[in-house]
């Protein structure tokens, strides 16, 4: 079933659950409440009728004539619509027996006898009664007639009790008909809801289907101020860097292929020209072949050292660290190069500080950048440290020329290279290692001349051990 049906049938179904549910309560709330509107308008009504009647027969000596009067020229009141009915019955007390004024009304046995129990105990609250096989809401009052001691009047108000059934029915009617209003309306308004929900998901399935299948330029713009708007956020941004990654990839197998190529060639060339006696299998020809093998072992031991800091955390071990320590370990460790005899290396300002790392892997960065520096820089490289906003910033410093304009964010950039460079590798294993730490490198110029390296590692770090 596709979500957007899943959605109308879940909106509908749940409307129509709370529907059935708001009827089965309100139901016998509604008719207990038509029942106690009829019963207090028939006790205000015989309330109204006795008063009437009492107030009347002061001084009237033929009571029952007079009675029959009132009763014939009376008007009832109505409650919701219902009217209830006047019968004039004689008590016979001797016999206990109840007679009609009116023949055609018919007593059952049963409401004979409840009426005689309720008028001897005096009882004037509603019952219900049965006149000529109807059942009625009744009450009653005795009017005590002057012509026979022996015989009172007595006075019933009544009402059907079909009629409160009646207008449960029409109760029922109105809701159901109020019920498929609310139904198609409901329709209506999921079709639109659905339509609103699943037109970005259709998008943002078409969109991961295209990531699937290598399409990295695809993007979505949904504009909802939703969680499908951050999701379309979310999608575009890792689309984006899965098109810069594969881009990156294209350019590494180029480079790769590149740096691979010139010492292959160049030990083919000097291989085939001993074979074909073009150069003598001296020493110096040797040393060459010889040259270039270690150029290109160590070019393949930089690719799979960087590789590995970038694709499994395992290869790093984090300890508690002492980072002032590792800064001078990689002064120690450059300064004996050939290059370094004529730089000198100036610590400025080396803050102590204990910081959760790979203290191996920090080294080795530190020697990236400084020997990046020995390259360009023509009398000192200056070291300096502070804490900034929680982080632990270790600022790199060289006297040299600095850098070209735009390439302060290509030299992180696998085997690019700049004059007098190297493998092109040394700053992209540089980088890997900070963020893997949780920081990041950034490189610009200093004034008045010179490259500066900013290393941001982190104070406070959730690194595993």
């Amino acid at each position: 079933m596709k979500l957007q049906t899943r959605l109308i049938t879940s909106y509908i179904t749940l409307i129509a659950v709370a529907f059935v549910v708001f009827y089965l309560i309100s139901l016998p709330l509604i008719k207990n409440y038509v029942k106690n509107n009829v019963t207090n308008g028939l006790l205000q009504e015989t309330a109204l009728v006795k008063s009437m009647i009492i107030d009347a027969l002061e001084d009237v000596e033929d009571r029952e004539s007079y009675i029959k009067a009132i009763i014939a020229e009376r008007r009832t009141l109505g409650q919701l619509g219902l009217s209830s009915s006047t019968a004039i019955f004689y008590h016979i007390r001797s016999d206990q027996i109840l007679t009609p004024a009116n023949p055609e009304l018919n007593l059952s046995t049963e409401t004979h006898n409840l009426l005689i129990n309720k008028i001897n105990a005096r009882n004037f609250e509603p019952f219900n009664v049965e006149i000529n096989d109807t059942v009625y809401m009744a009450t009653f009052f005795p009017v005590p007639a002057h012509s026979a001691a022996n015989r009172r009047i007595i006075i019933i108000l009544y009402t059907p009790l079909s009629s409160i059934s009646d207008f449960s029915r029409g109760f029922t009617k109105i809701m159901i008909i109020v019920f498929l209003a609310i139904m198609a309306a409901a329709v209506v308004v999921a079709l639109v809801l659905a339509e609103r929900i699943t037109n970005p998901m259709v998008k943002l399935k078409k969109q991961a289907i295209d990531l699937k299948s290598r399409n990295f330029e695809s993007r979505t713009n949904i504009k909802t101020g939703d969680e499908f708007e951050a999701l379309s956020k979310s999608m575009n941004a890792a689309a984006e860097e899965l098109a810069n990654h594969n881009r990156v990839q294209r350019e590494f197998l180029d480079n790769i292929s590149h740096e691979f190529k010139t010492p292959l060639m160049s030990i083919q060339g000097y291989a085939e020209g001993i074979k074909d006696g073009i150069f003598p299998a001296d020493r110096q020809t040797l040393d060459i072949i010889t040259e270039e093998s270690v150029r290109l072992k160590k070019l393949v031991g930089e690719i799979s050292y960087l590789s590995k800091l970038e694709s499994m955390p395992d290869f790093y071990n984090y300890t508690d660290i002492e980072i002032s320590e590792v800064i001078e370990r990689s002064v120690d460790s450059v300064s004996g190069l050939k290059n370094a005899r004529s730089i000198k290396i100036l610590s400025l300002n080396i803050s102590k500080y204990t910081l959760r790392g790979d203290g191996e892997k920090l080294l080795q960065l530190m020697i990236n950048i400084l020997s990046n520096c020995l390259r360009y820089a023509k009398k000192a490289i200056f070291i300096d440290t502070s804490i900034r906003n929680d982080y632990y910033v270790i600022t790199v410093k060289d006297d040299g020329d600095g850098f070209n304009s735009g390439e302060e964010d290509k030299i992180f950039r696998r085997f690019y290279k700049g004059p007098g460079g190297n493998s092109g590798l040394g700053l992209s294993i540089a980088i890997a290692i900070a963020q893997n730490h949780g920081g990041t490198i950034t490189a610009g110029n200093a004034a008045p001349h010179g490259a500066v390296f900013e290393i941001i590692l982190p104070i406070q770090s959730d690194l595993n051990i």
